[in-house]
C-alpha cells in the first residue's frame, strides 16, 4: 500500500470520527410531570319554584275544618247528637283545625237564640241559616281582647292569614293543615234593637246556653253564598 492510499484511508476514518461527535446526544431532562386533566367548573342548578301547599281537601270535600272545645287545659268532650259541649261559665277556647296550608277562614255566628244553630243541624243550606245573612262588625286583629261578639241576625269573619292579619291568638301551621285557637274569657253582646252592650266577663254571662253556627262557603254566580261546610256547636253552662 502506498502513501496515497493510507492517506486516503486515513482521511476517511478521521471524517467518520468527526460525523459521530457531531451526532448530538439527547440531553436528560427532568422528568415532567403529566399534565393535569382540566377540572369541571362547578354547575349550579337552576333554581326552582318552591312546591305548591299540600291541601287535603278539595272544594267539594265538604271538610275544611274540625272544631274542638278546651277548658283548664283540659279537652272538652262534644256530643254527637246534638253537638253540645258542658262548660262552666269561666273562660274556654275553641279550636278550629283547618285542613291544607293555605289561608284558613270560616264566618261565625254566636248568639243567645237557637235558630241558626237549629237550621245548621237541621241541614238547611247556608242561604236559610238567618245568621249567616248580615256581616257583623269587625273584631280585633289576633284576638288581643279574648272576647265574642254575640248577635242573633249577623256573621263575623275569623280568618288567618299571617301573623298580622289573624282573628286567632294563638296559630300553629302545621305540613297539611293549621290549628288556630280563639281563647273566649269576655263578650259584647247586642240586643233586638241592635244596641251594643258593654264589654262583660264570661263569668257574667245569662242564660242556659250558648249557640253556634259555623260556615265555610264560596262566592257563586247568581247566588251569593254557597256553603261548603257548615258546623254547629252549643255551649251548656252547668
Amino acid at each position: 500500500m502506498n502513501v496515497k492510499s493510507v492517506t486516503s484511508v486515513g482521511l476517511a476514518l478521521i471524517m467518520l470520527a468527526v460525523i459521530g461527535s457531531a451526532v448530538a446526544k439527547p440531553k436528560r431532562t427532568a422528568a415532567t410531570k403529566p399534565a393535569a386533566k382540566p377540572t369541571s367548573r362547578p354547575t349550579t342548578k337552576p333554581a326552582t319554584r318552591p312546591s305548591e301547599p299540600k291541601l287535603v281537601y278539595s272544594l267539594d270535600s265538604g271538610s275544611y275544618f274540625s272544631i274542638s272545645v278546651r277548658q283548664d287545659n283540659k279537652l272538652i268532650a262534644i256530643s254527637p247528637k246534638d253537638r253540645s259541649a258542658k262548660l262552666k261559665k269561666a273562660p274556654f277556647a275553641l279550636v278550629f283545625t283547618f285542613k291544607g296550608t293555605g289561608p284558613a277562614f270560616i264566618t261565625t255566628n254566636i248568639s243567645f237564640d237557637s235558630a241558626s244553630y237549629d237550621a245548621v243541624l237541621g241541614g238547611k243550606s247556608i242561604e236559610k241559616v238567618p245568621g249567616m245573612e248580615g256581616t257583623g262588625m269587625a273584631e280585633g286583629v289576633r284576638n288581643n281582647e279574648h272576647e265574642v261578639f254575640i248577635r242573633k241576625d249577623c256573621f263575623h269573619y275569623w280568618h288567618y292569614e299571617d301573623p298580622n292579619k289573624s282573628r286567632f291568638d294563638k296559630v300553629k301551621p302545621g305540613e297539611d293543615r293549621i290549628v288556630c285557637t280563639r281563647t273566649i274569657d269576655k263578650f259584647m253582646a247586642w240586643d233586638d234593637n241592635n244596641k251594643r252592650g258593654p264589654q262583660t266577663p264570661i263569668s257574667k254571662i245569662k242564660g242556659k246556653a250558648l249557640y253556634m253556627a259555623f260556615a265555610r262557603f264560596k262566592k257563586g254566580a247568581y247566588n251569593p253564598k254557597i256553603g261548603l261546610q257548615l258546623e254547629g256547636l252549643k255551649i251548656i253552662w252547668r
